[in-house]
Order: C-alpha cells, then sequence, then structure tokens
C-alpha cells in the first residue's frame, strides 16, 4: 500500500515538473515574441554627435529613445529625408531636455507615432516635421517656440487637442491642413501673421478664433477652416447639414432629428471603430455621385457598418448598392 501511494506520488511530482517546464517555454516564448514586435532605433549621428540624421533599417523600429546631449532632430542633407521619415512601423519616442531643435521633416510619415516626449527647452519645430503623423492625438507646443512653420502638422487626422502658447507669433501655410478631430484649439491674441490654408478641411465654431484680431484680414474664409454651427459628439454641423464626422468618433453614432442631409465625405477617414449609424427621418438629400460616379456619402466607412434610416437596417455596403439602384431608376 505505501509503495502504491509513493509511486502516485512521483508521478504527481513528475507531471508538476512537466507542467512547470511547459509553462516556462511559454513565457520563453512570449519573451521571444515580445523582443520580435519590438526593434529599438539605431540612430545615425552627425559628426559632433549633436544632431540625429537618420535610421538604420526605417521600416521596422518601433520605438526610439534619443540619447542626452543631442541638440537638434535634423534630416539628412543630401538626400533631405527627416531623421525618422517613413518609419511606418514607430509608435514612441523620448527626446530628452537637450533637444531644442525638431528640424524638417523628421518625423513626417510616421503613421502609428502616438507617444511622443516633447522638450520643454524645444524652440523650433520645422516645416512639415510631423507632416502625416496620423495616430498622433495630443501635442504640447512649449513656451519657447515662436512660429509654427509651414505644414508642420498637415495630415495630422487624429489630432484632437494641441497648446499653443501665447509668445506664438506666425502660424506657417498649411500648418494645420487636414487635422479634421482637431477641435481643442484657440489662436491667442499673440499671433500676427497665419499662412494661406493654414486649417484647410478642418472643422472649427468660430469661438476658435475668438481672440484673434486677424478676422479681417482673412476676410471671413478662416484661412481655409469649414465654419460650422455645433460640434455634438464628433458630429459637425452647419445649417442644419452634417458637413464632417470627425476620425476619432466611434461606436454608434446618432444623428438628431431636423438635420436635413450629409455632405458628400463627411465620413472620410472615420474610425474602424465606428459600428453603427442611425440617420432621421428629417434628412432628405445624400450627396454623393450616382451612376457612373461613386457614391461616397458613406466613403470611408466600414462596409459592413450598419446604417439604420426610415426603419430599415442594413449595411452600409447594401445601403450603397440599393440607394444608388433606385437614384438610377427615377433617373
Amino acid at each position: 500500500m505505501k509503495k502504491r501511494k509513493l509511486i502516485v506520488s512521483f508521478f504527481i511530482f513528475l507531471l508538476l515538473l512537466q507542467s512547470m517546464g511547459c509553462n516556462n517555454a511559454l513565457r520563453k516564448n512570449e519573451t521571444k515574441n515580445e523582443k520580435k514586435d519590438t526593434k529599438e532605433a539605431e540612430l545615425f549621428f552627425s559628426d559632433d554627435k549633436k544632431s540625429v540624421i537618420g535610421v538604420r533599417d526605417r521600416t521596422f523600429v518601433t520605438y526610439a529613445v534619443i540619447p542626452e546631449g543631442v541638440t537638434s532632430i535634423g534630416c539628412n542633407v543630401d538626400s533631405l529625408d527627416g531623421s525618422f521619415e517613413d518609419c511606418i512601423s514607430l509608435t514612441s519616442v523620448t527626446i530628452p531636455e537637450s533637444v531644442t531643435v525638431i528640424d524638417y521633416g523628421a518625423f513626417r510619415d510616421c503613421e502609428k507615432l502616438a507617444d511622443i516626449t516633447i522638450p520643454n527647452n524645444l524652440v523650433w519645430i520645422g516645416i512639415k516635421a510631423f507632416e502625416n503623423c496620423k495616430s498622433l492625438e495630443v501635442f504640447e507646443i512649449p513656451e519657447g517656440v515662436p512660429s509654427i512653420e509651414e505644414g508642420a502638422f498637415r495630415g495630422c487626422k487624429s489630432l484632437t487637442d494641441i497648446t499653443i502658447p501665447d509668445n506664438v507669433r506666425k502660424i506657417g501655410e498649411e500648418a494645420f491642413a487636414g487635422c479634421r478631430s482637431l477641435k481643442k484649439f484657440e489662436i491667442s491674441e499673440s499671433v500676427t501673421k497665419i499662412g494661406k490654408d493654414a486649417f484647410k478641411n478642418c472643422f472649427f465654431t468660430k469661438k476658435n478664433f475668438k481672440n484673434s484680431s486677424l478676422l479681417k484680414e482673412s476676410q471671413n474664409h478662416y484661412w481655409g477652416a469649414n465654419i460650422i454651427d455645433s460640434d455634438d459628439g464628433g458630429i459637425c454641423v452647419k445649417d442644419k447639414i452634417v458637413v464632417c464626422v470627425r476620425p476619432d468618433t466611434c461606436g454608434e453614432i446618432i444623428i438628431k432629428e431636423g438635420i436635413r442631409g450629409i455632405r458628400k465625405g463627411a465620413f472620410a477617414d472615420c474610425s474602424s471603430k465606428l459600428t453603427s449609424i442611425k440617420l432621421p427621418d428629417s434628412i432628405v438629400e445624400l450627396e454623393g455621385g450616382v451612376g457612373t460616379a461613386p457614391f461616397e456619402t458613406f466613403f470611408g466607412c466600414n462596409s459592413q457598418t450598419s446604417i439604420t434610416w426610415k426603419g430599415i437596417t442594413c449595411t452600409i455596403g447594401d445601403f450603397n448598392a440599393e440607394y444608388a439602384r433606385n437614384r438610377m431608376l427615377e433617373d
């Protein structure tokens, strides 16, 4: 009887050892996978080691840590490529306080860059420095920066909140063009010059410009911005027409009764997290091409997103096809 108990205990012990071995192997595999999924940037420096001028294997790097002592993140003077330009997998960058300059195209087309540490000592953000950083949501410009250069944040479609200090004097051409999500933004009295189309394809209410003394100069063109009457949870409305649904809008969208139409391209760049759209019966017009032209009212939405209108629910893909077919029959 004792021998049987000893044998059973021994087998249980072996099973425990085997289980522990499997768990350790799994942990090792997980660690290996994590290492495969992340790659720190190997940086190229200027001769004096004060400036970052490039990155090795830029397509694959996922994060970067700029060493203390570096004063600028520049560009390659031969190719004019920004230091991190086209680092399409880059998600985070840590920049030390020693850096004072982020130069031409430094982070241009870093589409996944969402987390960046901006030093308080920064005094310059160059032309196209953050152009097409489509995942960047929040950016605080330090007090020492006197101007926002041409195209600096152009195409940052997820940028919702940017802090502009009082000492900024100039906003360059197309500096924020295409920032469709930008809403927490205000021009201060300190700004004395705003370039052409600085806010092209942005959607603001007039209160965003309330402190600007330059409104007369803009001749009510607002430097390319679309002036809206209201922004209700990311749904921008002008004259009872939905003109834009901000790209960061997610979940269910309910457009209120009283809205009469939706502008062509209003849903462009909408989040993949958008699950359903409910339209009121008051809508009488959906702008978009019919027949041989593409139907673009819901361009940018997932074709499987559900839409409800006049008591009927279906996918956007089916809705587009049926709506276009009916319109062609009417013609």
